[in-house]
């Protein structure tokens, strides 16, 4: 499905099936409302709502796409902020899992979606209860667009 570097094959999955195969991902359908100037930059309309993302693919408006955010590439708060070049939503805590070096969390953030997030080295961090509504947001940077086979 895909020859690279580890990293390569981590950081910049070329479908959907090595995406989730190397490591955990959220997979997020949308499709393409508009593209930067420079081919790079996408805006994609999710059933979560709208997010920035990044593809080397020659999409154009209108197509559809995969949208990947690696767990741990997430953050959670209680806060509603969004900062500036992040992609964010609220949604709901629905598990969470401390398993020493990490809390993974589960967040409905529709009627229909969880959105995994991964805090690392969870030291000063007070896991969330269940049913605690929060914020995730995760740089546009490296929100990932890749093809739907």
């Amino acid at each position: 499905m895909q020859v690279g570097a580890p990293r390569d094959l981590y950081e910049k999955p070329k479908n959907p099936f090595v995406a989730d195969f190397i490591g955990i991902n959220n997979l997020i359908p949308g499709e393409i409302q508009g593209i930067d100037s420079a081919g790079r930059g996408m805006k994609v309309q999710t059933r979560i709502g709208p997010l920035i993302c990044s593809s080397d693919e020659p999409f154009k408006t209108g197509d559809r796409c995969m949208i990947t955010v690696r767990p741990e590439t997430a953050s959670i708060s209680q806060s509603e902020d969004t900062p500036e070049g992040f992609n964010g939503m609220g949604g709901t805590v629905s598990f969470a899992y401390y398993s020493g070096n990490t809390i993974r969390y589960d967040v409905e953030v529709g009627s229909d979606a969880v959105f995994k997030v991964d805090i690392q080295n969870p030291w000063y961090h007070q896991t969330l209860p269940l049913g605690e509504k929060v914020h995730i947001s995760f740089p546009q940077q490296i929100t990932l667009g890749i093809p739907i086979p």
